[in-house]
């Protein structure tokens, strides 16, 4: 069969279902195997994909490169359940930065417990962390992430004594499992009996959808004020109630540049119709 007929075939059977209804065959000398040698599709029907993957702008069919944009997720709470947190906090678990949270371990049974909360999740398939366990090689850490379709913790990890810090990449096949309306929650949990002179370091946890992590993790204002994460593509709006600074401030549009001040808000770039 002809290569464009199949080309075709395959779009509308992965992409476009829709386009079925709308396939005809342009009338031509056929080929040795009695199949004509060209297929058409009618445009005016082609709709958009609803995965926003594909869009038809009325002349083309465009791919959507956002879709290929790779995301990391900070944590927006930390909770030390068992154990002791001795120092660090939210934002130290945030970057890649030498600034540890670190708890101490409780003597005997429930001996350590951390559960890390993420919000405006929109999809993952990596959890990335760099961790260190003062511990001993018969003291197991587990990673666990929450299931909320069989509301439990499942395994994805598990470490014992370190000598070092150590950065993990765990996979994650199943999130759709994990996401409940854009929430997701991770432990590292310590199950026997614990020991109070083990202590747990944790240097960042993240969530990545995609396969690399963005390409600056020493990230303020954006990630960490408003939304707990950054797509580093700068969309959304930013909203703080602390000081902003910069050596050079910019703008996109494409108008004169300006601030002004319409009694209630400050503007920076023209607004028409503001002030």
């Amino acid at each position: 069969m002809n290569k464009k007929i199949i080309f075709s075939l395959l779009l509308c059977l992965f992409l476009i279902p829709s386009c079925f209804s709308i396939i005809h065959y342009n009338k031509v000398t056929a080929t040795s195997d009695g199949f004509p040698d060209s297929l058409h599709l009618n445009q005016d029907n082609w709709f958009n994909d609803s995965n926003g993957y594909l869009n038809w702008d009325g002349n083309s069919l465009e791919f959507n490169e956002s879709k290929l944009a790779d995301t990391t997720y900070y944590a927006s709470s930390i909770e030390t359940i068992h154990g002791t947190n001795i120092s660090g906090n939210l934002s130290s678990i945030w970057y890649y930065n030498g600034t540890d949270y670190v708890v101490q371990e409780n003597n005997g049974i429930n001996p350590l417990e951390v559960v890390i909360n993420y919000t405006n999740v929109e999809n993952f398939n990596n959890l990335i962390t760099r961790v260190y366990y003062e511990g001993s090689t018969s003291h197991i850490i587990k990673v666990q992430i929450y299931d909320y379709d069989s509301s439990s913790w499942e395994d994805y990890f598990e470490f014992t004594a370190q000598a070092g810090f150590n950065t993990y990449t765990i996979p994650v096949f199943d999130p759709e499992e994990h996401l409940d309306e854009g929430n997701v929650s991770m432990r590292f949990e310590h199950q026997g009996n614990g020991i109070s002179s083990h202590i747990f370091n944790i240097d960042f946890v993240w969530l990545v959808d995609g396969s690399t992590v963005g390409g600056s993790t020493d990230l303020v204002g954006y990630a960490k004020y408003n939304f707990a994460f950054n797509n580093f593509n700068g969309t959304g709006d930013f909203s703080t109630s602390g000081n902003i600074t910069a050596d050079t401030f910019k703008t996109s549009l494409n108008t004169s540049f300006g601030m002004c001040n319409n009694g209630t808000d400050f503007f920076i770039g023209y607004i028409e119709g503001v002030c």
